[in-house]
């Protein structure tokens, strides 16, 4: 019986490196059969959904548009299903190839009769599938990070990623744009088919996934995962587990306890620098060569924390905290003999440098506002104690006082205040680094307990601001749908009444009363709907009943449909008129008008919609975009230089939720700190909020991918403070280094 807590790990059978591991198999058929099983009630759902379109279609072109969609699926099912079916396997039976790419599929022919840089149907189909793949990726983050660890634990010839692992949503969705492209329609078709695709494939994934770890894990792959598991160099050495938290994906869990540059390798970097002689390193002095004696560990020690709390009790402004570290030790060395200062020992000059360049690295850190700059400066004298005290602290990411600063910095991102004097959360931080200045000496566990009194009021503050956020949202989509239905409503009623004549009582019902209800529909059902459907069509049938019928057939058929279409028109508006008599008058008016105007009986105005009405339906007098042609020079330019590259395109939909921005807003000339909190799928827009969770700033996708290629929006680093720091740090001595390097900024 197998451990739970054992590692294994298994290569194919008789050492054969073309097969992959058997464990890996089990996950291929299984992924593969709740995925074919998918497809095939996804097809079964676009036959119905094409036939049903085609129906209810509203010309010719519509009509056989979704018919020839349906036709084609019919014909093409089979290949298509064989097809996904095959790159599937494809996919898997790369992982045990060398080399870290997947199979990439053929080159599309370019095609340049178009001013454009890239045609309008290739950016409709890849915003479909990077909209499915990031809602996929968020929804089944733990999950999916779960699988392809243990994958990439399974596989010897290559590190297994995002861009490899063959169950990736980013991998299945481009297979299923392949797929797509055997079809021969209209790109219309297309997305609706994506659309199910996302409703009926894509949900399934949370299964898939799960269904993939608990096969692993039976097989006794790595049954609890920890952020980063070595791959063995022998499959027959078992591995356990170090983490504390042993379900959570790398951003939602604790950190492992040693992590980072070390610090024999970051001396050997100085050391190598040193020999250099011709390269001075930024803020580096060299303690070693002092003519005093030399101080030893315990006696620097002893003297930083006897001027700990007396050197660092005023607060340091982000002007006067740089080279304040050096300057302590300065005052400490030379206090015995100012003409002769003391030395120390090597490892201890070394570490009081690279903690100083740490400090440095923070008052130059456009992540960090500089109010907390300035407080966790003030840290410079018990972060060095603590790292002269434990080599081990540039290496362990687990120590409670990089945890502590690490926090005070993630938190801090958003913040924004005129008076950090007034702010909650600042005046914490304030005291509980004046709380271990004065208090630090020897008993680190005063960072232990600190971080936990953050990690409380962080908890507080991160649920309040959750909540704030939903609504935020929440409203947004509310909005967002509103609005989408509204103006969707208006084009339909408008395009229909301009190709139209008719009494002005019928123009007027539309729009005063049709229009409400639609606007209803579409927000409780959708715009794809039997019940939106069979709201427009209405209007279609009205305007046909509105019309004067010459031949006996189409006399007969209006005779007919005419009790079927005043009670549909009745049963709309129950959903809009309550009193019952205003109701029943306002049909009456409507069977009225149509009788008079078959029998000829009575004279009535019949016209086009009025400028009036139009502009109740949304139409402004001299709205529309020009044309090429039509454009003067200055508009010609003005477009070319707002004109979108698909690169930023790309990178507005791949940019996760919950990243902070610098956002530059040009009409009120200021520069924000915002989350990105949510797309709203409804009319394709970003919402940015606030640290507190409102909603401050809303941008179209357009908008947003311009503003990033204009350098308006730049996306703030949320990798954990000291991580950044010592990996600027260590690039900057391999730099220097070399001959005729400079540091990097």
């Amino acid at each position: 019986m197998k451990n739970k807590n054992d590692h294994i790990r298994l290569t194919g059978s008789n050492g054969n490196k073309a097969s992959i591991p058997a464990p890996v198999t089990l996950v291929k058929n299984s992924a593969k059969s709740i995925l074919m099983h998918c497809l095939e009630n996804l097809f079964n759902s676009c036959d119905d959904l094409f036939f049903d379109l085609s129906s209810r279609a509203t010309s010719n072109t519509e009509q056989n548009l979704y018919f020839e969609s349906m036709r084609e699926l019919r014909i093409k099912k089979a290949g298509a299903l064989s097809s996904f079916s095959r790159k599937v396997e494809e996919h898997f039976d790369a992982l045990n190839q060398p080399g870290n790419t997947a199979p990439k599929a053929p080159p599309k022919e370019p095609r340049g009769d178009s001013l454009s840089l890239v045609q309008d149907d290739d950016i409709e189909r890849d915003v479909a599938i990077n909209s499915m793949v990031s809602k996929a990726r968020g929804s089944n983050q733990e999950a999916l990070y779960h699988l392809q660890v243990r994958l990439d634990y399974l596989t010897n010839n290559r590190s297994i990623d995002s861009d490899n692992n063959p169950l990736d949503p980013q991998q299945l969705c481009n297979n299923f744009a392949d797929v797509c492209e055997l079809f021969d329609i209209h790109i219309k078709a297309k997305i609706i088919i994506y659309k199910q695709f996302d409703r009926l494939v894509i949900s399934q994934l949370g299964k898939v996934y799960g269904t993939a770890n608990d096969l692993l894990i039976n097989e006794g792959v790595i049954p609890k995962i920890s952020h980063s598991v070595a791959k063995s160099d022998s499959p027959a050495q078992p591995e356990t587990s170090t983490a504390n938290n042993d379900t959570a994906p790398p951003q939602a869990s604790a950190e492992p306890a040693s992590s980072g540059t070390q610090f024999n390798e970051l001396s050997t970097l100085l050391a190598g620098i040193r020999q250099l002689g011709a390269i001075q390193v930024p803020n580096y002095n060299q303690y070693t060569a002092n003519p005093g004696p030399q101080m030893s560990n315990h006696e620097l020690l002893t003297a930083l924390s006897n001027i700990q709390v007396e050197q660092t009790r005023q607060a340091l402004s982000a002007e006067n905290a740089a080279n304040s570290l050096h300057m302590f030790v300065d005052l400490i060395l030379s206090k015995s003999n100012p003409n002769a200062p003391q030395s120390v020992q090597q490892a201890d000059e070394d570490t009081i440098n690279l903690v100083a360049m740490f400090f440095d690295f923070i008052l130059d850190d456009q992540n960090l506002p500089a109010p907390f700059q300035a407080l966790i400066s003030r840290l410079q004298i018990p972060v060095l104690k603590v790292a002269l005290k434990d080599r081990g602290f540039f290496q362990n990411s687990g120590h409670p006082a990089r945890k502590l600063i690490n926090t005070i910095a993630s938190t801090a991102i958003g913040w924004e205040a005129e008076l950090p004097e007034k702010d909650k959360f600042y005046l914490l931080v304030a005291q509980i680094i004046q709380d271990i200045i004065e208090n630090y000496g020897q008993d680190e566990s005063i960072f232990s307990n600190k971080l936990t009194e953050l990690n409380e009021a962080v908890k507080q503050y991160e649920h309040r601001q959750a909540l704030i956020e939903k609504r935020s949202k929440q409203a947004a989509q509310g909005k967002a749908i509103t609005n989408t239905a509204k103006a969707l409503t208006q084009k339909t009623i408008l395009d229909l009444l301009k190709k139209a004549t008719l009494p002005p009582e019928i123009s007027q019902f539309l729009i005063d009363h049709w229009q409400a209800f639609m606007v209803s529909t579409f927000i409780k059902f959708g715009k794809d709907s039997p019940e939106w459907l069979d709201a427009t069509q209405l209007i279609h049938d009205l305007l046909w009943a509105c019309q004067t019928q010459q031949d006996a057939k189409s006399i007969a058929r209006l005779e007919k449909i005419k009790p079927a279409l005043m009670a549909r028109i009745e049963k709309g508006l129950l959903h809009i008129i309550t009193d019952d008599e205003d109701r029943l008058q306002l049909c009456q008016q409507i069977h009225q008008i149509i009788e008079q105007l078959q029998s000829n009986k009575a004279e009535l105005n019949i016209r086009p919609i009025s400028p009036a009405q139009a502009q109740e339906l949304g139409h402004t007098p001299g709205s529309g975009n020009k044309n090429w042609k039509e454009m003067t020079a200055l508009e010609r330019q003005k477009a070319q230089h707002q004109a979108l590259t698909y690169e930023f395109i790309k990178q507005a939909e791949s940019i996760a939720p919950n990243t902070w921005f610098d956002y530059q807003i040009i009409s009120e000339q200021k520069t924000v700190r915002c989350k990105l909190s949510a797309r709203i799928e409804a009319n394709d827009s970003y919402i940015f909020v606030n640290r507190f969770g409102f909603n401050i700033l809303e941008k179209t996708r357009k908008e947003f991918a311009y503003d990033l290629q204009q350098k308006r929006a730049k996306a703030l680093e949320s990798t954990p403070l000291f991580d950044r720091a010592f990996g600027n740090i260590t690039d900057n001595l391999r730099q220097l280094g070399q001959p005729n390097r400079q540091p990097t900024s």
